[in-house]
């Protein structure tokens, strides 16, 4: 209510960078080659893959993908910011 009362003239979107954002460089680099030649019959089938892929991931997966953001950070650092790759 109190938002149609006084809307925002402007809601301004974050900053975005593909390159540092850790689901984009590295999650669904594993996520597309798992679900590759897959086929779901229904979205429960769909959602279990998904939460196995999710839940067999050993920490060194994880421990990876910290340390690929890192590097990926400097990188952006080093470049003032320019978009990278």
């Amino acid at each position: 209510m109190i938002a149609r009362q006084n809307p925002p003239s402007s809601l301004d979107h974050p900053p975005y960078s593909p390159d540092l954002s850790p689901t984009d460089i590295y999650f669904f680099k594993h996520l597309e080659n798992f679900l590759q030649e897959k086929r779901f019959r229904n979205l429960r089938d769909a959602e279990t893959a998904f939460n196995e892929l999710v839940a067999f991931r050993i920490v060194e997966f994880y421990d990876t993908a910290q340390k690929e953001l890192v590097l990926r950070l400097q990188k952006c650092d080093e470049t003032n910011g320019s978009n990278f790759d």
